[in-house]
């Protein structure tokens, strides 16, 4: 089981994705797992619209500050990404998440995104504090046979990088689609 919590507070930043042209993928990407979701996905979608989900192995262990420090605290409790992914593709919910479109486009309007004045339990909160977004809509396989998952760094600054499903997630929410 997981829990998929509710929709983040409201927010006007509307983020517009060009669904009609594939993403580019580095060079070290042998396959893409998921084809039929690489365009899939809203063209337009709302940062306030996203619901957080998290594995029920990762669910609790973290937590934001509510008093707003921005601190995050609890005891860490980690899941595979294997995990997660399987998790994801068994019950159905994979064509929800974000991929990279959808995450290449939220990371242009990183600064515009952190710039708002936004309450303490919101997205820019959770992205400046808590943290990475998982694509997990894009998965690929690299010449080495790894999975690897795209992973949009916030923290401060929206930077995209690739996890191997070797490491763990720890508290880290996937974004879906509401």
């Amino acid at each position: 089981a997981a829990t998929l919590r509710e929709p983040l507070p409201s927010s006007d930043i509307v983020i517009n994705v060009d669904r009609s042209v594939k993403p580019t993928y580095p060079d070290w990407v042998k396959e893409v797992m998921h084809p039929e979701l690489e365009c899939s996905g809203p063209a337009d979608f709302g940062i306030a619209t996203l619901r957080m989900w998290q594995h029920d192995g990762q669910n609790d262990k973290y937590r934001v500050d509510p008093r707003g420090s921005g601190r995050i605290f609890g005891e860490q409790q980690q899941v595979k990404h294997s995990v997660v992914y399987e998790h994801l593709k068994t019950y159905g919910i994979l064509a929800s998440c974000l991929n990279l479109q959808a995450g290449l486009a939220i990371a242009q309007k990183g600064e515009e995104i952190l710039a708002q004045d936004w309450r303490s339990n919101d997205f820019r909160r959770y992205a400046e504090c808590a943290g990475d977004l998982y694509l997990w809509g894009s998965v690929v396989k690299d010449f080495e046979g790894n999975l690897r998952v795209p992973v949009i760094y916030t923290g401060g600054r929206f930077k995209p990088c690739w996890m191997k499903f070797s490491s763990c997630c720890g508290f880290q929410s996937t974004p879906r689609y509401a």
